[in-house]
């Protein structure tokens, strides 16, 4: 009886254990949609606006001056217009732009390469460079960094005076700390269990810690480390 009864109590413990895990990460996944969905819903409403719309007849470099605000305004990492008729084959890799393109909005994550992110300027293929970390019972690689980067990148139809064409805006989550904070704060802090919880939260890209508030001291975060 208390073989059975020991049983009974670990298949318990283990569905209990296994049911907060699931309802932890629907919590991060809830918050990582419902990022998609604003950051859509800002550069389609952005694409709609006055202010976009008096671009047709403003000089190249006003243009440039409005679009850099409206990024900084937005938090967005890029933002650009372009026209049709001069997309490349690098914009129309992208399934998101290939529907903006055919008159449907659409927000994915997208993992871009370093020439990918170098195209929008800044300082993204640094921040997505990450040196990797020699890390215990890890799969071998002969990879020094990883320098792609993980993009929440949305793509929207647009309309600048006769000019059809898109606005592409994207988010990089590489070192983007506020973006796993928050999560770890939901998911911690929004617990109905009585006492204090604390925990970490990680984004990989594929096996390395592209942001994460695991800590390999105090003040430095354990980028580059990668799965055991």
């Amino acid at each position: 009886m208390l073989a059975i009864g020991m049983s009974r109590w670990a298949s318990s413990y283990d569905d209990l254990l296994t049911s907060k895990v699931e309802s932890d990460l629907r919590i991060a996944e809830q918050y990582l949609q419902r990022i998609l969905i604003s950051t859509g819903n800002e550069v389609s409403g952005l694409s709609k606006s006055i202010g976009f719309a008096s671009l047709a007849s403003k000089s190249g470099d006003e243009k440039d001056r409005f679009l850099h605000a409206q990024k900084e305004n937005l938090g967005l990492d890029f933002l650009y217009f372009r026209s049709t008729e001069d997309l490349v084959d690098l914009d129309t890799k992208w399934p998101i732009i290939k529907t903006a393109v055919g008159g449907r909005s659409q927000t994915e994550i997208d993992i871009f390469e370093a020439a990918d992110l170098a195209r929008h300027g800044g300082d993204l293929t640094k921040q997505a460079d990450i040196l990797l970390v020699e890390t215990r019972a890890a799969v071998p690689t002969s990879r020094k960094t990883e320098t792609r980067g993980m993009v929440v990148h949305t793509a929207t139809p647009a309309r600048l005076g006769n000019q059809n064409g898109v606005l592409v805006g994207g988010i990089l989550l590489n070192r983007n700390l506020d973006f796993i904070d928050t999560i770890n704060r939901l998911v911690y802090l929004s617990s109905n269990s009585t006492g204090s919880r604390q925990g970490t939260a990680t984004l990989f890209l594929e096996d390395v810690r592209v942001s994460t508030n695991v800590r390999l001291f105090e003040d430095v975060r354990a980028l580059g480390t990668r799965v055991s």
